[in-house]
């Protein structure tokens, strides 16, 4: 089987992976994307590739297109100000904490809060204290 051949399999291949991951049916994507059921059928099958509109409108619902288009997952951007905020609350605590913080110590500290409150994009200040209470 020829290079673009194996390609094109694993476009619509992939699509259906996605599909899937998201939790949906041929319809409901179909209907995210602005085609029938029986283009979207198509696009999994490798019949038909689809176009930039549709690969756009599937994206607003968190079809990876990054991953469809070059086989490699797109990396979640940094929230930066949600970063920042935590940083500073981070050196606040070490500065009332009253002993010395080894930077290995704040980068760890700083990393699992991050993690901890970057799905809700905010910071839960009653969970921040209880991490702060089991590093003393």
């Amino acid at each position: 089987m020829n290079e673009k051949r194996q390609e094109n399999r694993l476009f619509g291949k992939n699509i259906k992976i996605e599909r899937l991951r998201l939790g949906l049916n041929q319809s409901e994507l179909a209907q995210i994307g602005g085609v029938s059921k029986a283009t979207q059928v198509a696009y999994e099958a490798d019949s038909t590739r689809p176009d930039a509109t549709y690969l756009a409108r599937v994206s607003e619902v968190g079809v990876d297109v990054h991953w469809l288009l070059t086989g490699r997952r797109a990396a979640p951007g940094v929230q930066w100000e949600l970063l920042f905020e935590i940083s500073a609350l981070v050196d606040e605590w070490i500065g009332e904490r009253g002993k010395p913080t080894p930077p290995a110590e704040r980068n760890d500290l700083l990393r699992n809060l991050y993690a901890q409150f970057c799905a809700d994009n905010r910071i839960d200040i009653e969970q921040m204290r209880a991490t702060f209470r089991l590093v003393k």
